[in-house]
């Protein structure tokens, strides 16, 4: 049921002699070593090694040295492929890779993948879709294309109003690295498509660079506290398999885990209305009736009005417990579900994923009230201007 044009897309990218070689690529292997020790690492491994990494090598073997689990994952991908020989037996690895592969955006396997951006079969997708799909893999977080899309309206709104979220379509940008990498596939796939080359020409791979990369509506996932969600996934993925691996961990969806955080339910929902209410509400043509609709005291309404016009469109906050360390609320964005632009990126996590917009000293007030409140400090208190280590991690300079 894979079109041929996937096939080639993939075997272009990830490895051109899939159908000729033994399970192992030594020119490859080798010139993946020598980079790696000069500096550039990158990967070297065929798809029959990926293959065997991710499914066919017991937690055992991957103990040792670098050296060793590599010998390990050769040495297993020469039996594979002398288990599955000949034109036949290449098919079945590669659908077998193809279907366990994660795609970013919690899905796992190619059809999956197909259905859950682009809302349709493998047999409907186009030469520019199935290029995309065969460049996510190298990187399924950064690739995925939910995250690197950006909302764009079609009905004709007031400057400032929210768009109807029936006009509300997800186009990923020309310039992202995803589509940039989708071309390279494309290009490769011009000399590389041994399976579907004839059945195109390189005006058709040309044309396919230049079309428009636009996802089918995403189902609202009922998350609470969307980025705090991340961010516990993140740190489970962290504990289950480890620093590198961590935003791609399987065992985090897999693994049937229950875990408890110490996020405050109401606490959240109180930062989410208010970072909604000062850095979304009045940009909006009626700020009033949003406010009214929030709940927020008409008492209030004077100083967020005076918000509009000064370049504010986005905000974010963190509630943390100073005595135990515990992350009460957590919010990235002024709403993670809200309708985006160009000025406010709502999935974009700006607490974790922009170090360069830090708050610096503009949170020292918030600080020196809270000493004085809790009588920890006084308006006399001295404070020495040195360098102070807590231990940990070292801050952003």
């Amino acid at each position: 049921q894979i079109p041929l044009e996937l096939l080639d897309a993939t075997t272009a990218v990830e490895d051109k002699d899939f159908w000729s070689n033994p399970g192992f690529d030594l020119g490859g292997f080798l010139s993946a070593t020598l980079d790696t020790i000069q500096g550039r690492p990158r990967g070297g491994s065929t798809i029959t090694q990926q293959l065997v990494r991710a499914r066919l090598l017991p937690a055992e073997a991957f103990e040792g040295s670098v050296f060793e689990r590599k010998a390990r994952e050769i040495i297993q991908s020469l039996r594979l492929t002398q288990a599955f020989p000949e034109q036949e037996g290449k098919e079945q690895i590669i659908t077998a890779y193809l279907n366990q592969n994660f795609y970013g955006n919690q899905s796992y396997g190619i059809k999956a993948a197909a259905e859950g951006y682009f809302g349709v079969g493998l047999e409907e997708l186009t030469l520019a879709q199935v290029a995309l799909l065969a460049a996510i893999p190298q990187s399924p977080t950064e690739f995925d294309l939910v995250k690197n899309a950006v909302q764009e309206c079609t009905a004709d709104i007031a400057d400032g109003e929210a768009c109807p979220r029936a006009s509300l379509r997800l186009v990923v940008p020309a310039g992202s690295a995803v589509v940039i990498r989708r071309n390279r596939v494309l290009a490769l796939m011009e000399t590389r498509s041994v399976l579907s080359g004839a059945n195109h020409t390189l005006a058709e791979y040309e044309a396919a660079m230049s079309e428009e990369v636009v996802l089918v509506p995403q189902g609202s996932t009922p998350w609470k506290a969307a980025h705090f969600v991340w961010q516990v996934r993140s740190q489970l993925g962290a504990i289950l398999c480890g620093e590198e691996s961590a935003d791609t961990c399987e065992k985090v969806d897999v693994g049937g885990y229950r875990i408890v955080t110490t996020l405050d339910w109401r606490m959240q929902q109180v930062v989410d209305k208010w970072l909604y209410a000062t850095a979304r509400a009045p940009n909006f043509s009626n700020p009033e009736r949003s406010l009214e609709a929030l709940g927020i005291p008409e008492t209030e309404w004077d100083w967020i009005l005076k918000l509009k016009d000064r370049n504010i469109h986005n905000a974010a906050a963190a509630v943390v417990d100073y005595r135990t360390g515990e992350v009460l609320a957590y919010a990235g964005s002024a709403g993670y579900y809200a309708s985006g632009d160009v000025t406010f990126q709502p999935q974009f996590d700006v607490l974790s994923d922009g170090p360069g917009r830090q708050p610096g000293s503009a949170i020292k007030p918030l600080n020196y009230i809270t000493g004085i409140d809790d009588g920890t400090m006084t308006a006399a208190t001295m404070f020495m201007d040195v360098t102070t280590d807590f231990g940990g991690q070292e801050p952003f300079t």
